[in-house]
């Protein structure tokens, strides 16, 4: 598997991973945030597409169990064909096992959260043709002149 960028925010990818890290965890707390946030934190919003593939697989655990279990979770890897590609059953446990605490969550979620807005804005802007562009520019052109 290869990520879409080399030159990915180390912050970024330890927030990914504290996050996925939390989600392992067995707690009211971490269940609330899984179910509030991720409706609203998808896959694209990872940069590491291992990352990705292993927020996919938890949220599937999630959906199946109504919780997030590692040996379920490297089940279904293994299911899919894709255990190896992540690095195996001691990569998605390196994850699972990470030191983490619910308050390091929030920060993570607002990190990851910034990359969905990013996303989400670069994809808006897309959609608009050079046309609308230059008459919001004109638009903008004419309430800032002086």
């Amino acid at each position: 598997m290869k990520d879409e960028a080399n030159d990915i925010p180390q912050m970024n990818i330890m927030a990914e991973q504290k996050f996925l890290a939390c989600l392992f965890q067995d707690t009211k707390q971490t269940l609330e945030v899984l179910e509030r946030y991720r409706k609203n934190i998808k896959v694209d919003d990872f940069y590491k597409i291992g990352n990705r593939k292993v927020y996919e697989l938890i949220s599937e655990s999630y959906t199946l169990h109504g919780e997030v279990r590692l040996q379920d979770v490297i089940n279904l890897a293994r299911d899919a064909g894709i255990s190896e590609a992540l690095g195996g059953t001691k990569s998605i446990s390196k994850i699972a096992t990470q030191e983490v605490h619910i308050d390091d969550l929030m920060l993570c979620v607002e990190l990851i959260t910034l990359r969905s807005v990013g996303r989400r804005l670069d994809n808006l802007a897309k959609s608009i043709d050079d046309d609308e562009l230059n008459e919001v520019a004109k638009d903008l052109n004419k309430v800032f002149q002086v």
